[in-house]
């Protein structure tokens, strides 16, 4: 065994048998889960190490991810959370649906957003101030889109992101879904170990001029993230979702037989054509439904959204990590002190708000600020990384089932 990794085992501590296993991974992947380990125990800032040791997450397939969350749950082992939520009621039995999660990579939930919370959810993010990905648009709020959505107008871009992550981040009534019992309850399970919370997100989009260069920006090709070495995702309709309206798309199981092991990098956008190379077409699969429709997935499967071709859509995410280790995303400010009392009264651990550090903002800020703009070669650069010399090296690494 790697000499690094068998000292961090004896440090973390874990028991025989995970140290058996971790013992059996070939030398790749034992680097990986070194370098991992030597992060979750001395501690730092986990987006510092992204661009020092990315290649690391071709190393993390659904079977060290597994091995990893099982490692967490030694020291972050899952909360005991309560049995009845506010907004969803009597949380019941989990464990099928768990099963059905873990087994297809996605989940439409058996529960919806009730009607009421759907309504203060949509008024909420009204409030807020929406950008296009391109040169001289102007900010839209949520009600002016709204508005817009229910016109049938066409739009350029198709895509309305949000400016303030932090906005939706710190809103009471989203970080009340966010850290539902439920909503919890699914994910946690879905690890094995406490969860850290680290986005909040929310997007409107309309039918567009549908060119590649658009979709792509808008993650209507299909594609895999790897943002962390085991993350889910929540997506929530707040529109009526119907073939026209943009439902999310994805391939069935494809968070176990990920697309980067049959040698194609991560983020590489594929058209519908393309990802049938890899996949039989039973395994795509959509997703419609009426507004307060919830979805769990786990994205590093294959999937997209479909390009709006009628009305619009409009979509509340929240996403989850076992760790922030290489993270991509920027920390957010400091919880204030009642809502963090709040949840450690829930008996819920501190785990869970990591992401939330000011501290950590300001140098993620720092480090972003410090770091040479792109210019056209380093773009020329980035493309040749991507779609030569990245595929050249997976073709290299040993596929681990």
């Amino acid at each position: 065994m790697n000499q690094k990794l068998k000292a961090l085992l004896d440090a973390f501590p874990v028991p025989h048998d995970i140290a058996d296993e971790c013992q059996k991974l070939n030398t790749a992947q034992q680097r990986a889960l070194a370098n991992f380990l030597h992060y979750e125990i001395v501690g730092g800032d986990g987006f510092l190490l992204r661009d020092k040791s990315e290649m690391d997450f071709y190393q993390f397939n659904h079977g060290l991810n597994e091995l990893v969350a099982r490692i967490l749950a030694l020291r972050y082992p899952m909360p005991e959370l309560p049995e009845l939520s506010p907004i969803f009621g009597e949380l019941g039995t989990l464990a099928e649906a768990v099963k059905t999660l873990r087994t297809h990579g996605y989940l439409v939930a058996d529960r919806k957003l009730p009607v009421s919370t759907l309504a203060a959810v949509r008024d909420e993010i009204g409030k807020f101030s929406f950008y296009e990905k391109r040169p001289g648009a102007t900010l839209r709020s949520g009600e002016e889109l709204y508005a817009l959505g229910a016109s049938g107008e066409r739009l350029e871009s198709g895509t309305f992101w949000l400016r303030d992550l932090d906005q939706a981040t710190h809103s009471e009534l989203l970080g009340s879904l966010a850290f539902d019992p439920y909503i919890l309850a699914m994910v946690t399970q879905y690890f094995g170990c406490t969860p850290v919370h680290v986005q909040t997100n929310t997007w409107l989009s309309f039918a567009g001029k549908g060119d590649k260069s658009q979709l792509s920006s808008s993650a209507q090709l299909y594609h895999q993230d790897k943002e962390f070495t085991k993350f889910l995702k929540v997506f929530i309709y707040l529109t009526d979702v119907g073939a026209d309206n943009g439902p999310h798309c994805y391939v069935d199981g494809s968070h176990i037989d990920e697309l980067f092991t049959r040698g194609v990098p991560f983020s590489t956008r594929l058209t519908d054509d393309e990802v049938l190379k890899y996949f039989d077409a039973n395994r795509l699969k959509s997703v419609t439904g009426p507004a307060g429709t919830i979805i769990f997935g786990d994205t590093s499967a294959v999937h997209k959204g479909l390009p709006v071709t009628g009305g619009y859509r409009c979509i509340l995410q929240f996403e989850y990590a076992a760790s922030l280790y290489m993270s991509p995303i920027e920390p957010f400010p400091d919880l204030p002190v009642a809502r963090l009392e709040a949840i450690r009264q829930r008996d819920i651990s501190t785990r869970l708000v990591q992401n939330y550090d000011s501290a950590a903002r300001d140098r993620y800020r720092g480090f972003a600020n410090t770091s040479k703009s792109a210019s056209i070669m380093d773009r020329v650069r980035s493309r040749i990384q991507q779609q030569i010399v990245m595929p050249w090296k997976l073709r290299r690494l040993k596929r681990v089932a």
